[in-house]
């Protein structure tokens, strides 16, 4: 059966940075990397616009304006241009908020869902296992596992349950295969498609890893210093395995913290 999705733009939302040793554990030196906070724009022939994750916005500087939350500010600096939210970077190609029906969330971080209150009207889809940890935690503890309490406030508001416990197809079996990538959170999922343009199998694996080198061996993951950000690390080395065997099997793996700048298809 004719794919119904196909992906029509990686869009840039902006950076923070890091040593290069964090990214990849084999890197010794503390060269700054940045990290572009990566989001994805589909069209499903029968739903229109679908936006996963939504990126950074001025949103996350009113999210860490107050401590603890400034904490997150502090460790991971935010650099990013008003031409690179998620509005201005549609509207740009005539694709206005109330064009995008769905955005379907990978996991509840900071950058991943930074200019939710941009899209009222949308229909946001959530792992409930993630919503329920982040909204678990509190205080600091909140800010050190990733998670702003300002902005998960749409998620508690208008979230929709998507259940991830095993690979099913959302929106149809010849649609989007929801793929259990835990361990950087605590309920992250990617999404697996045949882009209908390219004929490619693609994977959106969200977090699982940070760079390419890592996709093509899993051995090229992050520091120690990066284990304390995560849900559990043994998770995180089986989500990664994961999507490794997904790359030989020849599906385009795509990353949202990659180095790329936006791309329209």
């Amino acid at each position: 059966m004719p794919s119904k999705i196909k992906l029509v733009a990686i869009l840039d939302t902006g950076f923070t940075i890091a040593p290069s040793f964090v990214i990849n554990r084999h890197h010794k030196s503390l060269k700054i990397k940045k990290i572009p906070a990566l989001t994805f724009l589909l069209h499903h022939d029968d739903l229109g616009y679908i936006m996963v994750d939504t990126g950074y916005s001025k949103e996350f500087l009113t999210a860490t304006q107050g401590f603890p939350a400034r904490f997150y500010r502090w460790v991971t600096p935010v650099k990013m241009r008003e031409n690179q939210s998620v509005i201005a970077q549609l509207k740009k190609h005539g694709i206005e908020p109330t064009d995008i029906k769905i955005i379907i969330l990978s996991h509840l971080h900071a950058d991943h869902i930074g200019d939710l209150r941009a899209f009222p009207q949308s229909q946001i889809l959530i792992e409930p296992a993630e919503l329920d940890y982040a909204q678990n935690l509190k205080g600091t503890t909140q800010v050190r596992h990733g998670y702003l309490k300002y902005l998960l406030e749409p998620v508690a508001q208008k979230g929709k349950s998507v259940q991830v416990a095993a690979p099913v197809g959302l929106f149809g079996a010849d649609s989007l295969e929801l793929v259990e990538l835990s361990g950087h959170s605590r309920a992250m999922f990617g999404l697996k498609f045949q882009d209908q343009q390219s004929n490619q199998d693609i994977l959106l694996a969200a977090d699982a890893a940070w760079s390419q080198a890592e996709v093509q061996d899993p051995d090229n993951g992050p520091a120690k210093l990066a284990h304390m950000m995560m849900y559990s690390w043994p998770l995180y080395q089986k989500s990664i395995q994961k999507v490794h065997d997904y790359y030989q099997q020849g599906v385009k793996i795509l990353l949202a913290h990659e180095s790329r700048e936006s791309q329209w298809f």
